[in-house]
């Protein structure tokens, strides 16, 4: 069972009937206007939602069982079979913004193009990131096209345009944001949660040797552009509660942040221990009877 919350595509259609909206208002409060109108900017976190995750949630969550005040009335119009959904955008996306924060993934990038440094002295320092081309963000399951672009054959000086001949993923945690601020306001770390609307999984697509050949001096553009893909739902930080821990202890000799990004809470109960895994599975797997093949797992403690 799912519930109709901005990501299927009979959803707009529901949203706009006022006595869904009705129905709906005792349950979510902020989020069905923010995803009905596909801006979660100007929703108010924390927002609990609590009802309308615990209604996605619930396995054992039948379409006759009562959904919370007015929506019980509703409860045909409002849940669907999950299977005959078609998946969407879980909001607009009119910025995005990378940041580099694997400490893992700094230091094994780096041994291949800085053997000799894989780490520069910034990192330890400064958050690490760079905007990227929300056009291209997409939801998962979209088809991908491989890009083209520009990239150096081993042995050769000069480029060679074509196909991406070692197209990439990387699985990140997707942040939305809510509230946000106005430019030039600065949101202090201690408050910086507050801000947060929810959790996604996201693959960024990336193409190497394209990136590699045109990253020098200003860092990836096409290279790491062409595609982003996103799950369609977005999980609550009430739903992490659970998973809130401590933020990981420093490497011995590293520095410690700044004061404008330490905050003794956020250090106390500011990281979440969530394991990530990510498999393969390929049609011709699929008709020889074979498993999803691991290629990679990590936690977000390692986030840095």
């Amino acid at each position: 069972v799912a519930v109709r919350g901005g990501v299927a595509e009979f959803l707009a259609g529901d949203l706009a009937d006022p006595d869904v909206r009705g129905g709906l208002a005792d349950l979510s409060g902020g989020w069905i206007r923010g995803l009905g109108e596909g801006v979660l900017a100007g929703v108010a976190v924390p927002d609990p939602a609590g009802a309308v995750a615990g209604v996605a949630a619930g396995g054992d969550t039948q379409p006759g069982d009562a959904v919370g005040g007015a929506g019980e009335k509703y409860a045909d119009r409002i849940l669907v079979d999950a299977a005959a959904c078609t998946m969407h955008m879980p909001n607009n996306v009119n910025n995005f913004s990378d940041f580099f924060a694997g400490i893992h993934h700094v230091i094994n990038a780096g041994r291949v193009t800085r053997p000799d440094q894989p780490v520069l002295p910034n990192y330890r320092y400064v958050p690490v990131a760079y905007h990227s081309r929300a056009s291209s963000v997409r939801v998962s399951g979209s088809p991908l096209k491989r890009p083209n672009g520009q990239y150096q054959q081993p042995g050769h000086e000069a480029p060679v345009f074509g196909p991406c001949q070692r197209l990439d993923y990387e699985i990140e945690l997707g942040v939305w944001i809510g509230q946000g601020n106005d430019i030039g306001e600065p949101i202090p770390i201690g408050s910086a949660s507050e801000h947060i609307a929810g959790f996604c999984l996201l693959n960024d697509w990336s193409a190497r040797d394209i990136q590699r050949w045109e990253s020098a001096p200003l860092g990836p553009f096409l290279g790491k552009s062409f595609s982003t893909f996103v799950s369609p739902w977005i999980v609550t930080t009430e739903a992490l509660a659970p998973f809130r821990c401590a933020q990981p202890a420093r490497p011995a000799g590293d520095p410690k942040p700044l004061p404008y990004l330490w905050d003794a809470a956020d250090q106390a109960q500011g990281a979440f221990d969530i394991s990530f895994e990510v498999f393969l599975l390929t049609p011709s797997m699929r008709a020889a009877g074979q498993g999803p093949h691991r290629l990679s797992r990590s936690n977000a403690l390692s986030l840095y």
